[in-house]
């Protein structure tokens, strides 16, 4: 056996994590109809191979029992769940318009089911539902003294935005 920290986890798993990243990466991107990034692709597979080297609750996952002669795609398929529950979170963390595009089950690990006609709203860029808004508060606030619509302000991702 291989103990280059490259090769471990195809060499113990039989499954090649660029390869599932991939899978889920197009999967997600011709569902909402954009092309997401591909360094996500290598961030989604060295986040597989650092969590088998260092995780050892992922490591049993993907090798346990389960993953026998009886049923041999289970560390694999538990693989997919991951890498979508982790793209889920990217999308959450860099769009999170586009990641309320997505069903909740995508986030959980469930495939994405096929775009029925009409198109997801998702992929008419004028029908997405917009950013979130950041409130802030400028001073203190207390719930007995709210602040005034002075002290409210709305941000978005450009900034400032004004008196909310």
């Amino acid at each position: 056996m291989n103990t280059d920290d490259n090769t471990v986890f195809e060499d113990e798993t039989g499954v090649l994590p660029e390869v599932v990243a991939q899978v889920v990466w197009e999967e997600a991107s011709r569902w909402l109809g954009v092309s997401l990034p591909k360094s996500w692709v290598i961030q989604l597979a060295r986040k597989a191979r650092n969590r088998y080297k260092h995780d050892s609750r992922f490591h049993a996952i993907l090798l346990g029992p389960e993953a026998s002669d009886f049923n041999y795609t289970f560390g694999r398929d538990s693989l997919y769940v991951f890498m979508r529950h982790w793209l889920a979170a990217l999308l959450l963390r860099h769009d999170d318009a586009l990641y309320r595009c997505l069903p909740a089950s995508f986030a959980n690990g469930h495939e994405l089911p096929a775009p029925e006609p009409p198109a997801s709203p998702c992929l008419i860029p004028s029908l997405r539902p917009p950013p979130r808004q950041k409130i802030g508060v400028i001073g203190s606030y207390s719930p007995i003294f709210p602040p005034t619509q002075a002290e409210v302000f709305v941000m978005n991702d450009s900034g400032l935005e004004g008196n909310g």
